[in-house]
């Protein structure tokens, strides 16, 4: 008898560890993707007047501009610690301003 309920007492307690285990992790895991998502920028590009206008899609802030794809290249390299994509999540801003710019200077 006094096996069983040490047992018991036992499985109850490896259940309770491993609950606050997992609930740290929990914890750490939500905290490294708030983080994660933190560094994506969704933004809008515009081409008006020869140049390209990027704004952030969340919240239409203006993020940078340029003339050409490698001026706004140069601009996210210097921001390494930002991911920058298109507003529909399909491409980088990068190849969406590089297709724009071919898009334009055959028109």
């Amino acid at each position: 008898m006094e096996y069983l309920i040490f047992g018991t007492l036992v499985g109850l307690y490896g259940l309770y560890k491993w609950y606050q285990h997992a609930q740290q992790v929990n914890k750490h895991n939500e905290a490294a993707l708030k983080e994660f998502v933190e560094r994506i920028v969704p933004c809008n590009v515009e081409y008006e007047d020869g140049m390209f206008y990027l704004y952030n899609g969340m919240n239409n802030e203006f993020v940078a501009q340029g003339k050409t794809s490698s001026e706004i290249e140069k601009f996210i390299n210097s921001h390494d610690q930002k991911f920058f994509i298109s507003w529909l999540c399909d491409e980088e801003i990068v190849d969406q301003v590089k297709r724009m710019e071919a898009e334009f200077a055959t028109s």
